[in-house]
């Protein structure tokens, strides 16, 4: 080799991802978003993708998606165990193993997983993965959460742990604008996406209403997600109150479960609303909630991305939701859906009554809304982007 002559870097002729989680026993937009990526990853020529969950004993998975490898957590033998079967995945017997040009990322979800890697990276354990060079490690942020002071805490000092990734990702330009300025590593825009959906059919939304117990009482309003204290159920329940005031046969449809779910009840009791609002429990499917649905109100007052809104959009059902994080951006500014201040709960039924009147605005947006997420939120254009990040973070990382 001549004296100005630069080695030759490898060129990488497969992509082996390995997604880092935690789960539990219930769902969340998170889990979706990963079990979707693993999906459509794994159908890309050249590439392997497999998803590492850490969760209690039974974790809850989409079902028509590749069933993840599985780590039992919540005590210091199960965290050995998380490790072994990264180290496992990263041997010459595991999917990470093989060819010496692969690209292997390491994609991780989630702060506690973060905060691992970031003592494996410091410890020097991911210095050599699988006996190659340290893999691409490249972490999601998947929203901002700010409802308790750990989790401010969190927001400020997590940044400060992005030295032990290569690339940061974000759902949403809130997310990208706060993130960017305060990351010694590159942050990435990439919106979370959801698989192509069909609008329902009159049988299958015959079949829903049913199902749910609201037949053709009245407008059907729902809140799809997590019962979590962000997601503001009090206002919901409020909004669909005053909903039920003027459209006597309205419901509300309350789909989901969470740390939440006992004071919803007591809410609905409180309020005297057991005949407005049907309360699902956890679901694995809600493809059946969308279809019974005629308005999706999302009362968030925290958000980056949500996925119920995405499924929504995708569905034709048509939105109402809260002019916070990423939402403005997602529902095109008012283009794609209507948006409320948060915690305003007059507003939010003004404005749910206001679309269900309007008839023909309502078909345009939706019509507008679902051409939008088809193109912009599909699976493909997200591994697409994802693709370009893995790229970009093993061409500044290579050693």
């Amino acid at each position: 080799m001549g004296r100005n002559q630069k080695p030759q870097q490898s060129v990488a002729t497969s992509t082996i991802v390995t997604h880092l989680l935690v789960a539990g026993r219930h769902l969340t937009g998170r889990d979706v978003v990963v079990a979707e990526l693993v999906r459509g990853q794994g159908a890309r020529p050249g590439t392997n993708s497999v998803a590492l969950v850490a969760g209690p004993d039974r974790i809850a998975w989409p079902p028509d998606c590749p069933p993840p490898e599985r780590a039992v957590t919540g005590s210091p033998r199960g965290w050995l165990r998380l490790l072994r079967r990264l180290n496992y995945l990263g041997s010459d017997n595991g999917p990470v193993g093989g060819s010496e040009n692969a690209a292997v990322v390491l994609h991780v979800h989630g702060l506690r997983l973060l905060l691992m890697v970031a003592a494996l990276r410091a410890t020097g354990v991911i210095g050599r993965w699988g006996g190659r060079s340290r893999p691409v490690i490249v972490y999601s942020n998947h929203g901002f959460v700010e409802t308790t002071w750990w989790r401010r805490w969190a927001l400020v000092g997590e940044p400060l742990l992005y030295r032990a990734v290569d690339a940061v990702v974000v759902p949403s330009r809130p997310q990208l604008e706060w993130l960017a300025p305060r990351s010694p590593r590159p942050v990435r825009l990439v919106p979370n996406a959801v698989a192509h959906t069909e609008p329902a059919t009159p049988q299958q939304r015959a079949a829903a209403r049913e199902r749910f117990g609201v037949g053709d009482c009245g407008p059907v309003v729902g809140i799809v997600g997590r019962l979590a204290p962000e997601k503001r159920l009090d206002v919901f329940l409020a909004a669909v109150a005053r909903i039920a005031a003027v459209e006597p046969g309205a419901v509300g449809l309350v789909a989901g479960d969470g740390p939440r779910a006992g004071a919803v009840r007591r809410a609905v009791d409180r309020l005297g609303l057991s005949e407005s609002i049907q309360l699902t429990g956890h679901l694995d499917d809600v493809a059946p909630v969308f279809a019974a649905l005629d308005l999706l109100l999302h009362t968030a007052d925290t958000e980056g991305t949500p996925l119920a809104v995405i499924e929504a959009m995708a569905a034709g059902v048509p939105v109402v939701a809260s002019a916070v994080g990423g939402l403005p951006a997602l529902l095109g500014e008012g283009r794609y859906g209507v948006l409320v201040p948060p915690d305003r709960p007059d507003l939010f039924a003004a404005a749910v009554l206001g679309v269900l009147a309007d008839d023909p605005g309502r078909a345009e947006r939706s019509n507008a809304a679902r051409e939008y997420v088809t193109e912009e939120h599909g699976v493909g254009r997200m591994c697409t982007e994802l693709d370009r990040v893995y790229a970009l973070a093993r061409a500044g990382g290579e050693r």
